[in-house]
């Protein structure tokens, strides 16, 4: 469409051929011009420059690209655009369009041909000629560069550069020439009489992908449409020169080194890098192009290699002193230079100096108050091993004029050790029927408005696992909370909040909320607190935020050890104190103080009846210890909850006595085999009906189930939740794959319970002892007797 409206641009300079030819070259040599998308602005930009060359007295070059050579000549001649893209193969228009293809593409390169040399052609009656004509000249206006095709002084053609005196395409093959161009796609060699090589190399942003299955790759991918690039550039191209040993290129200029230097990078050429560096050591401002090449170094900053960190650091040496910031982080690259030294190439290595004149830069971070310190970038062991280095190179040039055998002693940093579970010291006593903290549920927006202040209920008898309501023993701005927002699609949530869980115990006077931000009412709360990243963990204090860093910890990059760092600054000594009153405030309540020993006489050895287990009875003063299996079905009950359709819509746990009674009938298949269940009066504290309202059974919940209370006539919902037992009549109601799943846990219990009992009988009798790991004493394991 829009070529068949070009008429519109020949119209907009009066319908005159050479001044519309005049101002499409002058629009074409403005620096920085992008292309035109439509013609109409193409139509608009033409008239706009016709006024500025009406005047002139003779228009120069009539004929395009002839820059006013012979003009007397071509006045009056045709010119015809080759098409590439339909070239015939193996001709000379079909090499011509490969071998510019590698430095432009095909839609900005012109090839013109005299209408003379295609006077001769035929077609087939359609009006389109074809065959190869005689190739006059060839134009790429985006890279402004013109080539014309003439006999050299042996009568051979050639297409030679009319920007460059006697520089001409040649197809040279030499191996060591293959080597020199690695790494430089875009390039097109030149050469002149005398055989000087130089190679050209158009000015285009590149760029290497991430191939996972190729890590190492180095292929280079130009992105020519990059608008930064083509704004700021006014540089099209740059010629290097070929040494005559033909094993490196010279740079002419600042920017062409750094250019040069950018794709050696990208292609992991070390060796050549390094020496390019010396090459850009500059004391003065950057220009905007050099500035926009520098910038562009950083698409190689995932290059990990020992080699590459010294090549960053060498560039950052020589460009200390233009004021141009490093794309990279110093901090980060000396640390790992310092790491992978035993593994840096002989010939990409700093002097001490050189290395401890970037140690001493203000751009090295070598402790947390440092005001380039990033808590998400700088990590401990990166700072531990700067400092380290520095204060070793220090040292070692101190004493540089002494013995070389001598022993260089200095001042060393250890990074402190990150702090996760307390394991192997930690000694678990939960045998013993001890409680360590865990983390609290949020289930509700209710859950949140109560935990968030680090208040529980005192029914759930969850002490130890959260912290009971304020009162006297409550530190300065109330207990301080930790709310970890996760959701199950993260892999990163799955992976943190296990690791997150065994650090609870070890802090118990801070309450832990597990908080699934992706569930129905929660997401409100998310939103509010405007979490926008999973994991969150947000640390509060009577309810409200943190103020400052330690408020709230984001992203997987050392999570825990920032979490651990933030809970630290945050927890005072009051929250000790008065979590240690109210453990023994708590045990004076229940009858737990300890009674002290007197320093002489025996000690009395007796059992803790308190912290005795539900299956465990103590008889004959302690000398008796029965492990029965009575208690064993009972532990194993579910709970039985209900929730109103209106009103509270909290779910809560039934009466003692109705729960009970439900259970019963639950366990003896009476609900399955009736669908219904009637509790009345004389029976429970409260009537109830259950019926089934559509039953979704899985591995721990039992869901779908109507009632209501029949002395009211409230309705509601219940659900059972807890260890399920495989109840005769349930397999109309579970799914194919769950009655599979059913059938392996029957294997696997029948299993447990035969090697459950051939254990008991060989542990009658006998004296163990409690070990975190063991299965120390057993439930239903017999009678164990001591003797004193």
């Amino acid at each position: 469409q829009h070529f068949a409206r070009l008429d519109a641009v020949l119209e907009a300079a009066g319908h005159d051929e050479k001044l519309c030819t005049e101002a499409t070259k002058r629009l074409a040599a403005v620096p920085g011009v992008l292309p035109f998308t439509s013609v109409t602005k193409l139509a608009k930009a033409v008239a706009e420059q016709v006024p500025r060359i009406e005047g002139a007295t003779e228009a120069k070059g009539d004929s395009p690209g002839d820059d006013g050579k012979d003009a007397s000549s071509n006045e009056d001649e045709e010119w015809i655009l080759l098409n590439l893209l339909y070239a015939p193969r193996r001709s000379r228009l079909h090499s011509l369009a490969k071998t510019l293809a590698r430095i432009e593409n095909l839609s900005y390169v012109c090839v013109w041909t005299k209408a003379s040399n295609v006077a001769n052609a035929t077609d087939n009656g359609d009006g389109l000629l074809r065959g190869c004509p005689h190739i006059d000249f060839v134009q790429l206006p985006r890279l402004k560069i013109t080539f014309t095709a003439k006999l050299d002084h042996a009568g051979k053609m050639h297409l030679y550069s009319m920007d460059h005196s006697d520089l001409f395409i040649t197809n040279v093959r030499n191996p060591f020439l293959s080597k020199v161009l690695a790494g430089i796609p875009h390039s097109l060699l030149l050469s002149n009489t005398k055989g000087e090589l130089q190679v050209l190399v158009p000015v285009v942003c590149p760029a290497r992908p991430l191939v996972l299955a190729e890590p190492f790759s180095t292929e280079i991918v130009l992105m020519r449409e990059a608008s930064k690039w083509a704004v700021t550039m006014t540089q099209k191209y740059f010629l290097y020169p070929i040494h005559v040993s033909l094993s490196f290129l010279q740079t002419k200029g600042l920017n062409s080194a750094l250019y040069l230097m950018l794709l050696r990078f990208l292609h992991r050429d070390y060796e050549d890098v390094f020496r390019l560096a010396d090459s850009i050591a500059t004391d003065t401002e950057f220009s905007a192009d050099e500035k926009v090449i520098y910038e562009t170094l950083k698409r190689a900053n995932l290059d990990r290699h020992p080699d590459a960190h010294v090549c960053r650091l060498k560039i950052s040496l020589v460009t200390m002193d233009s004021g141009e910031k490093s794309p990279w982080d110093l901090t980060e690259e000396c640390a790992k230079h310092a790491l992978k030294l035993g593994y840096v190439s002989t010939v990409c290595r700093l002097a001490p100096e050189e290395e401890l004149q970037l140690l001493e830069t203000e751009d090295i971070v070598t402790d947390v108050t440092h005001p380039k310190y990033d808590k998400d970038l700088h990590t401990d062991f990166d700072i531990a091993l700067v400092k380290n280095r520095l204060h070793a190179l220090r040292e070692f040039l101190k004493e540089s004029g002494s013995d070389a055998s001598r022993t260089i002693v200095t001042k060393c940093w250890a990074p402190p050790r990150a702090q996760t579970t307390a394991w192997p010291f930690y000694q678990d006593n939960t045998i013993f029927g001890e409680k360590y903290a865990t983390m609290l549920d949020v289930d509700s927006p209710e859950d949140w408005e109560k935990l968030r202040f680090g208040v529980t209920s005192e029914e759930d008898d969850q002490f130890d696992g959260g912290i009971l309501e304020y009162d006297d023993l409550t530190p300065p701005g109330g207990w301080l909370v930790v709310a970890a927002f996760h959701v199950l699609w993260s892999e990163s949530c799955v992976t943190i909040l296990p690791v997150v869980a065994e650090i609870v115990a070890k802090h118990p006077y801070i309450c832990f909320l597990n908080v699934r931000a992706d569930r129905r009412g929660i997401d409100r709360i998310s939103k509010k607190l405007k979490i926008e990243e999973f994991p969150t963990f947000v640390l509060m204090r009577g309810g409200k935020e943190i103020e400052g860093a330690n408020g709230r910890i984001t992203g997987t990059a050392r999570c825990v050890e920032r979490l651990l760092t933030a809970m630290s600054a945050a927890t005072t000594d009051a929250d000790h104190h008065a979590y240690a009153a109210r453990v023994s405030r708590k045990r004076q309540a229940l009858g737990e103080e300890e009674e002290e020993v007197e320093e002489e006489g025996d000690i009395e050895w007796t059992w803790d009846l308190e912290q005795c287990g539900q299956s465990m009875r103590i008889e004959e003063a302690g000398m008796t210890a029965l492990f029965s299996e009575q208690e064993e079905d009972a532990s194993r009950a579910g709970k039985w909850e209900y929730q109103m359709y209106s009103g509270n819509r909290r779910w809560q746990p039934l009466p003692h006595d109705v729960a009970k009674i439900v259970e019963e009938r639950y366990a003896s298949g009476e609900f399955y085999r009736d669908s219904y269940m009637s509790i009345s009066r004389s029976e429970a504290s409260r009537p109830l009906e259950m019926w089934n309202d559509r039953i979704v059974i899985s591995y721990d919940e039992i869901r779908g189930l109507g009632g209501q209370w029949t002395d009211t006539y409230d309705s509601m919902k219940l659900r059972r939740k807890g260890h399920r037992q495989l109840i005769k009549g349930e397999e109309r109601f579970l799914s194919k794959s769950q009655l599979e799943s059913e059938r392996r846990l029957t294997e696997f219990r029948m299993k447990s319970k035969r090697m459950m009992k051939r254990f008991r009988e060989k542990r009658r009798g006998r004296d163990t002892e409690g070990m975190r790991g063991s299965m120390g004493f057993v439930s239903g394991s017999g009678t164990h007797r001591w003797v004193l």
